[in-house]
């Protein structure tokens, strides 16, 4: 039972509690919501606007929905804006709806091919892997180190998790490797040439519908420092804690 579903139920309960034989009124009220909601949609139906994709972003048909979602979200980013200089950092907030994976689109706008890449966050959306997967097919990513948390292995995340194992195969372990570890972290580092970018912040690699709070910084001592330690878990973790994927 979808929202609108249970809304209208709710409704005729209520009706029917409160009115005695209010059966002509509950018909009458059912139909005069299913007007009102009909025109609520269509007046906040967002206006479709031709997004230029680069050609490395045109994936299958599957695809589609959720890479325009993405890119669309190019915008918003631009207008916050990028640290220019080593050490910089910029903080803020986000009130829409955010995939983490729009930072990595919009570092890629600016700088092209990522050279390396390490993810570690609690979640992966299915769809975000499958675009991962697209990209290193494309070579528009080098090399990739994925991390996820074991405290969330269940359902989708295992489905997940059986294709990262599937890309690891696919392009060999000295291109894309990982591990799945009790991390509750959400950090994307990207490394353009000589420019390393770190992105921390509340958001997962899957859409967030809640305020979620960003640092997006410009320094390749932090991304070293976390690189480091994201990639040597099993040091400061007992072994049945990390699994090598």
């Amino acid at each position: 039972m979808n929202d609108s579903e249970m809304l209208l139920k709710a409704v005729n309960i209520a009706i029917m509690r409160v009115v005695p034989n209010g059966m002509n009124l509950k018909a009458q009220i059912k139909k005069e919501i299913l007007k009102e909601m009909k025109e609520l949609v269509k007046k906040n139906k967002p206006i479709d606007k031709k997004i230029d994709m680069p050609d490395y972003l045109k994936s299958t048909e599957q695809m589609t929905r959720f890479l325009i979602s993405q890119y669309a979200k190019i915008e918003d980013i631009e207008n916050i804006g990028l640290p220019s200089e080593e050490n910089e950092q910029i903080r803020f907030i986000s009130s829409e709806p955010y995939n983490a994976i729009a930072f990595l689109l919009f570092m890629m706008k600016k700088f092209g091919k990522i050279d390396e890449l390490v993810i570690s966050y609690f979640y992966f959306g299915h769809k975000s892997i499958e675009l991962l997967d697209s990209l290193l097919e494309k070579n528009m990513i080098g090399k990739l180190y994925f991390q996820t948390s074991k405290l969330r292995m269940y359902g989708s995340t295992e489905r997940s998790m059986k294709y990262v194992k599937e890309i690891i195969r696919k392009y060999g372990k000295d291109r894309v490797s990982g591990t799945t570890s009790w991390v509750h972290v959400k950090i994307m580092l990207l490394k353009f040439g000589e420019k390393h970018f770190v992105i921390e912040g509340s958001g997962n690699i899957s859409s967030q519908l809640r305020i979620e709070q960003y640092l997006i910084e410009q320094s390749k001592k932090v991304f070293e420092f976390h690189k480091d330690w994201i990639k040597n878990t099993d040091k400061f973790s007992t072994k049945k804690d990390v699994f090598i994927l």
